[in-house]
């Protein structure tokens, strides 16, 4: 007897909606993790993620001085604690929760020493160009130092640096490695 007219697309019709009532749910079960396997998961150490900043700078970093940037290392790592930061603008910063990990990343050219052209007791303050950028009173002024002492940070001189203090830099380096130490904490 002849198969009613459309019967066999019916028949398939409803092999697919079978196949896909029962297949659907197994394909979810396999793609989405139960409560106990996610639970399981985070308690694997290689699973979990981990929050930080591997690029911060400080007052040695001749950028971050320049922009404002008065904090040293330990304040770097005791805002990533989750204690407040007063921002160079007078705003109080404060992380919405700690972070994992935090690495200070000064720049190792000039590493210190903008901050010590600030201190006009100092031989690196004592400087024509530690002097001039002490008392600039506009942008230009600032930028026109600045462009002065860039060549230097960046090392394209063909003369000695009067200005570089390898004390000062060897100083601000300890500093930073003292404040790692200080605050290295493994979980």
């Amino acid at each position: 007897m002849p198969a009613p007219k459309g019967g066999s697309s019916t028949l398939s019709f409803l092999r697919r909606i079978t196949i896909s009532f029962f297949l659907l749910p197994l394909l979810l079960c396999l793609h989405a993790p139960s409560a106990a396997a996610a639970a399981a998961a985070s308690e694997v150490p290689e699973r979990r993620a981990y929050f930080g900043d591997l690029h911060v700078h400080t007052k040695y970093s001749f950028d971050a001085f320049i922009f404002g940037t008065r904090a040293d290392p330990d304040d770097a790592y005791r805002f990533a604690k989750g204690e407040s930061l007063m921002h160079p603008a007078g705003i109080p910063m404060k992380l919405r929760a700690p972070l994992d990990f935090l690495a200070v990343a000064d720049h190792a050219t000039y590493l210190g020493m903008f901050q010590e052209m600030y201190n006009p007791s100092s031989s690196v303050g004592e400087h024509p160009l530690s002097v001039a950028l002490r008392n600039v009173e506009t942008p230009e002024e600032r930028s026109a130092v600045f462009q002065e002492i860039l060549p230097r940070e960046r090392g394209y001189i063909d003369f000695e640096d009067d200005l570089l203090d390898l004390e000062v830099v060897r100083s601000a380096w300890q500093e930073i490695v003292d404040a790692a130490e200080r605050h290295n904490d493994p979980g």
